[in-house]
């Protein structure tokens, strides 16, 4: 387990504490384990979806499409287990042309192996996210450092 508590302060300014979206799945969007939503925390972030952590079983961290707009993430990751990211595909979505997240490019692939397993590689994931979250912090562009071969699932 992580240790406890977010990198920055409670009572941050909301600029501070981006609002997060973790995808894990696609058909249907399946939001973050509770694992996921800590890793967040620590970057800095905020995830949306924040009562769906402790559910264990995938069945129930299912989310509406309308939800993820409703909620309006700044930032979307997303590691779909067992197959490459489509980035284009969130994109497309029905109205999510409105998030800021999609109208700012701030869509991000993290390989699975780096988040979506518990164990020393999630110190991969978390760097991921500790880099795109300061980063819009901070309102500077992220490019990934992962090249194609490594997002192929």
């Amino acid at each position: 387990m992580l240790p406890p508590g977010p990198a920055f302060p409670a009572g941050s300014p909301p600029r501070l504490r981006g609002r997060d979206s973790f995808e894990e799945w696609d058909e249907p969007p399946i939001a973050g384990i509770r694992w996921i939503s800590e890793l967040i925390e620590i970057a800095g972030g905020q995830d949306v979806f924040p009562e769906l952590r402790g559910r264990s079983d995938a069945r129930g961290r299912v989310v509406d499409p309308a939800e993820v707009v409703r909620r309006a993430p700044q930032i979307i990751l997303a590691s779909w287990c067992g197959k490459r990211v489509d980035l284009e595909a969130i994109r497309r979505r029905p109205g999510w042309e409105s998030l800021e997240a999609v109208r700012e490019g701030r869509l991000y692939a993290v390989p699975s192996a780096d988040i979506l397993a518990p164990g020393p590689s999630l110190l991969r994931g978390l760097r991921t996210v500790h880099d795109v979250i300061p980063a819009w912090m901070a309102g500077e562009p992220f490019k990934p450092d992962i090249t194609d071969s490594e997002t192929s699932y």
